[in-house]
């Protein structure tokens, strides 16, 4: 390799670093928010060919219909996973979605267990409901900061080290 392809390449390594060429670097700030809706209901439909679950929810007057992915989980109340299969209409689920554009994107899928409420009169069973809708919000911050002293003596040594080994290379390249 010679002179002009190492500095070549020692340029495009450094200049693509952005703390490299300066000291007054900061830490990249990250956030992220995500906003997970959960509406309980009665499973009314599955269809795997549309990748579509149907949900009689315990508050809105329509059936509300949401998207399922490969990323969908389907579990009990405990956290177990359920063979999505065995469930049927009928079942009482909770469904957690996320809005994408105009579609509702299930998530998790929670199969409920019916409860029996046992009045002191005799009278039919009554599934008790479920919550109707709970947001969740999720945000991950992290802060900017400037750079310590340490830190910046840290890059100048990386950034000394590195042009003696570029001067070692174009030594040896000359010999």
């Amino acid at each position: 390799m010679n002179t002009k392809q190492l500095s070549l390449m020692a340029i495009g390594i450094l200049g693509f670093s952005p703390c490299v060429w300066t000291t007054d670097c900061k830490a990249q700030t990250v956030v992220t928010e995500t906003t997970a809706t959960t509406t309980a209901g009665t499973l009314t439909e599955y269809t795997p060919t549309t990748e579509t679950l149907v949900l009689k929810s315990e508050t809105a007057p329509a059936p509300i219909r949401y998207s399922v992915t490969k990323q969908t989980t389907y579990v009990d109340e405990t956290g177990a996973p359920v063979v999505w299969e065995r469930v049927t209409p009928g079942t009482p689920i909770s469904v957690q979605y996320i809005r994408s554009g105009d579609r509702m994107v299930a998530s998790r899928v929670i199969v409920r267990k019916a409860v029996a409420v046992v009045p002191v009169a005799p009278a039919p069973a009554v599934v008790a409901p479920a919550p109707a809708a709970v947001e969740k919000r999720t945000t991950t911050t992290t802060t900017t900061r400037k750079l310590t002293d340490d830190e910046k003596d840290a890059i100048e040594d990386a950034r000394e080290k590195a042009k003696e080994r570029r001067e070692k290379a174009r030594d040896r390249d000359d010999d």
